[in-house]
């Protein structure tokens, strides 16, 4: 079985495959992407594969925001998310988002088992198989556009009332820095102002449900 696995922490990365390597033989880590915005540089790639194993937490992207834009072109392949967080985290985000499952990334054998079931078509409760979580985002016609890691921490700012020179300061950057990177948030959001943009903000918060 060759699976494709999303993770950009490369220390994670080594440990995982060695430990996944060891635990089976029947599955094979055939190609690794390193970041979210990589992952969606050509979605034609996860065509190839059995199955996709993704980082709920990568640098620049959040994982559910990945797998949403995945799903949305891929009806076939299994995506499952893992993560070092407690799964409550990011179970609604993850079934909201098309996955199939969501496993701790510690506990490699529930991992394996996991991805065996579902491609056998035993999809965990609370998910649904790839062909019906494809049909229903296809009906999501306002789906909000997701944002980087750094938009993500610039949207979270501004929704708190930060000033330009107060984001500066928590980014480490430069007034003029930081009002680019308001501009650039609220381009990417399809909004005229700050507070269109921190109403599509908070609908996206919600789309993805995360807790």
């Amino acid at each position: 079985m060759r699976l494709i696995f999303i993770e950009n922490d490369p220390l994670a990365l080594k440990l995982f495959m060695q430990l996944f390597h060891l635990q089976t033989h029947s599955m094979r880590i055939e190609h690794v992407i390193s970041s979210g915005i990589a992952a969606l540089q050509n979605l034609e790639i996860y065509d190839r594969f059995d199955a996709v194993v993704m980082d709920m937490h990568l640098g620049d992207i959040e994982g559910p925001s990945v797998a949403w834009q995945i799903r949305r072109v891929n009806d076939t392949t299994p995506i499952i998310g893992v993560t070092s967080l407690p799964l409550t985290h990011y179970l609604s985000a993850a079934q909201q988002a098309g996955m199939q499952d969501l496993q701790a990334k510690k506990d490699i054998t529930d991992i394996i088992t996991s991805i065996q079931r579902i491609r056998t078509g035993r999809i965990p409760d609370g998910f649904e198989s790839p062909e019906n979580a494809f049909r229903r985002l296809q009906l999501q016609r306002d789906a909000p556009m997701p944002l980087t890691r750094t938009q993500t921490m610039i949207m979270n700012y501004i929704a708190q009332g930060y000033t330009d020179q107060q984001i500066a300061e928590h980014m480490h950057c430069t007034r003029e820095t930081a009002r680019k990177h308001r501009q650039n948030c609220l381009k990417r959001l399809g909004a005229n102002n700050t507070v269109e943009g921190v109403i599509q903000w908070q609908n996206i918060n919600r789309f993805f449900k995360f807790d």
